[in-house]
């Protein structure tokens, strides 16, 4: 039997290594990486900006475009919110057209990450709209309900230079 252990359905073809290799190409060639590493500096910016403006942002975190921003019940105690309060905010979010996620797969009680994970060739004119669209897009059943105001959570005019790791 042990002859047969290294066999899989997929061994030896070789379509799998030649997409990697094109998309290795394409991220080196478009500059994905650089673009990548801007956005998400900018997308941490906001997001600590809207954490300084919001208490139910406990946390902000990410590397990338790949960033969470962790509600909280308190902020000094780190109490998980609400898993509904997140719900409410991403299904608000989707309704307006901003797609977020949301941690799933922690122990219940504890799914209260947004997840942003904005596409590699976000650009800072795709992310933003126009003053009034994105006082609308305040989360009406998530952080607004939850701290008085809300803004959306996506790269805005930020101009604080923060870089892209978690917020002090």
């Amino acid at each position: 039997m042990s002859l047969f252990r290294d066999i899989s359905t997929f061994g030896g073809c070789t379509a799998g290594p030649a997409a990697a290799l094109e998309n290795m190409r394409i991220i080196e060639e478009e500059g994905l990486l650089a673009n990548t590493r801007a956005m998400g500096a900018r997308l941490m910016d906001n997001l600590c900006a809207l954490q300084d403006r919001h208490a139910v942002i406990g946390d902000v975190r990410g590397l990338g475009l790949f960033c969470g921003a962790e509600l909280v019940a308190d902020r000094a105690t780190r109490a998980p919110a609400d898993e509904r309060l997140v719900q409410a905010v991403v299904t608000d979010c989707m309704a307006q057209g901003v797609i977020i996620g949301a941690t799933t797969r922690s122990l219940p009680g504890y799914n209260n990450t947004l997840c942003l994970a904005p596409a590699l060739i976000a650009t800072p004119g795709a992310s933003t709209s126009s003053p009034s669209h994105r006082r609308r897009a305040a989360p009406r059943g998530g952080l607004s309900r939850a701290s008085g105001a809300g803004r959306r959570m996506l790269p805005g005019t930020c101009g604080r230079g923060r870089p892209a790791r978690p917020c002090p």
